[in-house]
Formats: structure tokens, C-alpha cells, sequence
């Protein structure tokens, strides 16, 4: 991807940051007390997320990191998703996790995406190396 589109991509993600926190107010005014805490969490999850996803756009150097927490949120939500399709009795939905789980496994340990190089199929690049100009690895 070019780095226009990341750019792009981790303003957007700076852009849903600012918008949810600008309308966390009259939400929060608008809930009964009990809910308030979970409201709260849940605000923090989300801009903790966006945050993540802006860093990891907008500084490259940075992708080691934010690639490994990005794939640990992913691999933590499809664990969540696969025990409630359990506890929920809809096995049919149990496909939709195994199915991101590896993906998300392997950034939470690798903390990098391999790519395919035009060049050869069986040469991989590091992402980093495309926006420096560096040779496939």
C-alpha cells in the first residue's frame, strides 16, 4: 500500500477517536449510573484501539509494536466470539473465528504482515522496506 493510504487510514482512525470523544458526554448523561463503569471501559477500548491503528499508519517504525497489539485485540475478540457462539447455542457462527484467529495469532507474535514480492513468489518483504526502498529480504 502506498503511503497516502496509511496516512489516510490513521487519520480516520484519529478522525472516529475525536468524534466518539466528542459525543461521550451526551451519551454518558443519557445512561443510568450502573451502566456508567461499562460505558467508560468500553470508551477506553475503542480509543485505545484507534489509537493503535493511527500509530501504526502514521509511524511505520512503530509497526513492530502496534502490529502485535492490533493482532492480540484480534485474537482476544475472536476467543470472546467463539464462547459466545457456544454459550448462545449458534454453531454456524463458530466458522467466522477460526477462520481470523491464525491471522490475528500470528501478528500478536510476529508483529509483522509478510508480503507476496511481484517479483517471485517465493521471496517475502518486509513491509517497513517498501516505504525505505531496501531490497526483499
Amino acid at each position: 500500500m502506498s503511503q497516502t493510504i496509511y496516512r489516510f487510514l490513521g487519520f480516520c482512525a484519529l478522525g472516529c477517536v475525536g468524534l466518539l470523544l466528542l459525543g461521550a458526554p451526551e451519551q454518558a448523561a443519557a445512561l443510568p449510573p450502573e451502566k456508567l463503569r461499562t460505558f467508560y471501559i468500553g470508551t477506553a477500548i475503542f480509543v485505545g484501539l484507534c489509537s493503535s491503528i493511527a500509530l501504526a499508519c502514521l509511524i511505520p517504525s512503530s509497526h513492530f509494536i502496534t502490529l502485535r497489539i492490533l493482532g492480540l485485540i484480534g485474537a482476544v475478540g475472536c476467543i470472546f466470539y467463539a464462547v459466545d457462539s457456544i454459550r448462545s447455542g449458534e454453531w454456524l457462527r463458530l466458522g467466522l473465528p477460526f477462520l481470523w484467529f491464525p491471522g490475528c495469532l500470528y501478528l500478536a507474535i510476529a508483529g509483522k504482515m509478510t508480503l507476496p514480492d511481484k517479483n517471485s513468489n517465493n521471496e517475502v518483504l518486509d513491509p517497513n522496506a517498501i516505504d525505505r526502498g531496501d531490497k526483499p529480504q
